[in-house]
């Protein structure tokens, strides 16, 4: 079978058809945990003044919004989404000016920026639950309690059915002074919120409206899957996973933030559901509701972290891909991630190989790309963090033999800035959790000044992604070997064709099977943007027909008809 045989042909008119386009139709979105990010006033923890100081940073790597993981006050024992207070600051992160000149400057900066909403739980150690738990009037049924299953051989009762926490154990806690067990999904200090309890709805409500009134330009929702349970207590614990009354209570969120957009003016206000099913019926059903109307805008698509492996091939990425793509309702606009503040680094699961080529697809694909801080630099998993420095829930649930693989702390560690100590997160108080030791080695101010590294080839895409055939054009992909997979982004006379190998071998391809509209007519490439292993140069001119790709290459090139 010669190379003009195509194992697969989709092609993908994927361009917005809507008149006015938002701002979030093609954003490049950098995810900071402050925690991580920069600590101001060398206590051990990143913070807000920390990331006001290196705004200049994202807005020159060419990022135009931000998504903050939580920043309010917590008892911080699951990386600050066990939350005792959703409208103050938690003071190793600052305090409430300090998010107003955040929000300031970001504007100032010409950055979007979008906040973690966490309405499926709070800390057991707010004051919504403290008042539960001691059955204060108008508390009673601000949580999930069950007065338990009666036992002849204990004093206590049994836990209402068998559901899990997420992080292991019974999702039942027995308490002692409420005489009840209250529902958790995640930590046992992390009560869920009965959200069938319209003051509690209320609550949220007023949460939304603060920071709507502070000015954030939208709310990533944590967790909306597990935002009701099945009432009657079915022990299959997937029956209570994207409820109808989930879908029903988003779509009360997005008219509230529509309706305030209405009355106080200024541009849309976006809501980024997480979405953790592979499942594209669960997630497709978070754009749009029951009558056709818009829900939300972006619900987190983790398809090519959870779909995608080291050992994918060409076809594996056309799939993957192509179905995701295929199934948006129309008008919808797609979103990408390579990685999460939740999921091992990129570049430790994938390896540091296929970096250029996982990059140049999340920042070269049609819609919203997501960028988790440290990403940019290659930053690595630092899977050697002891037992005793452990903080992530799901580990330190574990054990000291089974915690590393289970932990969440090694793509968490410290963003890595320069070669001093802890890579200049501060200077030198030992950070909430160790920093990663190969930031002598790799941190940005090195990438800053090696005339090839991975930071400026992702400034690069990020600058070319501006384009209007990457903001706005059709996509279409092909296969063009086992290793090889090509997509080009177009618009009016533009035509960019993206070239990624995810083998290690190379190879010669022929491109033009791609031009089989212009039968007859030759076509020849030149280099855009290459990936820093890449034999080519920008700017260098390639046979269509003939072109070299070395292992684990990524290439963007112009497609040009020729005279011959």
């Amino acid at each position: 079978m010669t190379r003009r045989a195509i194992l697969l042909f989709v092609l993908i008119c994927f361009a917005d058809s809507e008149p006015d386009k938002k701002w979030w139709n093609s954003a490049s979105f950098y995810q900071v945990s402050p925690v991580s990010f920069k600590d101001s006033n060398n206590d051990g923890y990143g913070d807000i003044q920390g990331l006001i100081g290196n705004l200049n940073y994202i807005v020159d790597s060419g990022f135009d919004s931000l998504f903050l993981s939580p920043f309010y006050e917590t008892p911080f024992k699951d990386y600050g989404y066990d939350i005792s207070n959703y409208t103050a600051i938690d003071p190793k992160f600052g305090n409430e000016a300090d998010v107003d000149q955040l929000l300031l400057e970001a504007r100032r900066h010409g950055l979007k920026v979008v906040v973690d909403f966490v309405p499926n739980h709070s800390s057991n150690e707010h004051e919504w639950f403290i008042n539960s738990e001691n059955g204060i009037v108008g508390f009673e049924n601000f949580y999930i309690w069950h007065s338990g299953i009666p036992t002849d051989t204990s004093d206590r009762p049994l836990p209402p059915n068998g559901w899990e926490s997420f992080y292991g154990g019974s999702s039942w806690q027995w308490s002692e002074k409420r005489q009840a067990y209250y529902y958790h999904a995640f930590g046992v200090m992390q009560p869920d919120l009965n959200l069938r309890e319209p003051s509690v709805l209320d609550e949220l409500q007023k949460i939304l409206l603060y920071w709507l009134q502070k000015g954030v330009d939208g709310f990533r929702i944590d967790a909306v899957s597990q935002l009701f349970e099945d009432p009657n207590l079915v022990e299959d614990p997937l029956i209570h996973n994207n409820l109808n009354e989930t879908y029903e209570l988003v779509d009360q969120w997005r008219r509230l933030f529509d309706n305030y957009t209405i009355t106080n003016g200024g541009e849309e206000k976006v809501l980024v559901p997480q979405v953790w099913e592979s499942q594209l019926d669960a997630l497709v059903n978070y754009f749009r509701n029951g009558n056709g109307d818009d829900l939300t805008q972006l619900p987190t698509n983790f398809i090519i972290i959870n779909e995608l492996h080291r050992n994918s091939r060409a076809a594996d990425y056309k799939r993957t891909i192509d179905n995701y793509l295929t199934v948006l309702p129309e008008g919808a606009i797609a979103n990408w991630f390579l990685g999460t503040h939740d999921h091992s680094r990129v570049a430790s699961r994938m390896g540091p190989d296929r970096i250029s080529g996982l990059t140049m697809l999340l920042l070269t694909l049609p819609g919203v790309a997501f960028t988790y801080s440290g990403d940019e630099l290659l930053m690595l998993d630092y899977r050697d963090i002891s037992w005793k420095d452990t903080t992530d829930m799901w580990a330190c649930n574990s054990n000291p033999i089974d915690y590393k693989m289970l932990s969440r702390d090694p793509n968490r560690t410290p963003f890595q800035w320069n070669g001093s100590i802890n890579g200049g997160f501060n200077s030198g108080t030992p950070t909430w959790i160790p920093s990663h030791p190969n930031y002598v080695e790799n941190n940005l101010e090195l990438q800053r000044n090696s005339p090839m590294s991975h930071y400026k080839y992702y400034k690069r895409l990020l600058q070319l992604r501006k384009h209007s055939a990457f903001v706005e054009g059709d996509f279409s992909s092909k296969i063009l070997s086992e290793n090889v997979f090509a997509y080009s982004r177009s618009i009016d006379n533009a035509t960019f064709l993206i070239l990624i190998n995810v083998g290690n071998r190379s190879e010669i391809i022929d491109t033009e099977v791609l031009n089989a509209l212009n039968a007859g007519v030759k076509h020849d490439l030149k280099m855009v943007l290459v990936s820093p292993s890449s034999a080519f140069s920008e700017g260098d001119v390639a046979a269509s027909d003939n072109v070299p790709m070395e292992p684990f290459d990524a290439l963007i090139a112009e497609i040009r008809m020729t005279n011959s």
